[in-house]
């Protein structure tokens, strides 16, 4: 579930315009993530509980395998 527009709009700016060549991967966050620097140098977050954002997928598995965030698939 989205929180704002704003998240939506970001979301969808993310896709259009990549901030880098990083691979990234949507993920759903399960709890509160403070901001970090992504493996494209770029910073993201803060992020909160319920939020959806597409991270470099090296971090998005490490987010993914602390059970902090879970993966959204896109039909």
């Amino acid at each position: 579930i989205l929180n704002s527009l704003k998240g939506f709009k970001q979301l969808r700016e993310d896709f259009l315009e990549p901030k880098s060549n990083a691979i990234l991967k949507v993920i759903a966050f399960m709890e509160d993530v403070s901001a970090f620097l992504g493996e494209d140098m770029v910073s993201y977050g803060p992020f909160k509980s319920g939020d959806i954002a597409s991270i470099p997928e090296k971090n998005a598995e490490i987010l993914i395998n602390d059970k902090k965030a879970e993966e959204m698939k896109i039909k």
